[in-house]
């Protein structure tokens, strides 16, 4: 009898670990579907961080570069027509597309007197389209805004 037993007991764990294998056998493709859902949102979210920030940095250089010119034109009207196109330029050079681009320059220092110091500002404002990655949460545009500021020369006639 005891050999019956012995006999019986390792079927009976056969069965058992058969049973279990069944009832999981679907979850490892359930886990990866996880996973994997997980991971497309995360390397979005990289994605989305990324655009982000080389736009802000091309906005920043467009800033600067859109301030220089305008500080080295004669006139505000000059000024700001050099400065949007500065701006273009270097965003079309850094591959960014703005939805709405605005270029306001500060061109107030025209009016000072030869002699004083002054300063003209750029300020870029460049809405960014997001809405092509298409993550859950995820505004379909984000605002990039750079200023900058630069001296005009303190001799030179305006």
């Amino acid at each position: 009898m005891t050999r019956t037993t012995q006999q019986q007991a390792p079927r009976a764990d056969a069965a058992r670990a058969g049973s279990r294998a069944s009832a999981e056998q679907g979850s490892a493709t359930l886990e990866l579907a996880v996973i994997a859902v997980g991971l497309l949102m995360l390397f979005g979210l990289l994605a989305a961080v990324g655009r982000i920030a080389q736009a802000q940095n091309a906005v920043e250089e467009a800033a600067a570069n859109a301030a220089r010119q305008a500080s080295l034109a004669r006139t505000g009207n000059a000024a700001q027509s050099a400065a949007t196109t500065s701006a273009l330029t270097t965003l079309r050079q850094q591959g960014l597309q703005c939805a709405d681009l605005r270029v306001q320059v500060d061109t107030s220092a025209f009016g000072t007197r030869v002699g004083t110091a002054a300063n003209v500002s750029a300020t870029i404002t460049c809405p960014l389209a997001l809405a092509d990655l298409a993550l859950p949460g995820m505004p379909g545009e984000k605002v990039v805004t750079a200023s900058w500021v630069s001296p005009l020369d303190t001799i030179r006639e305006r």
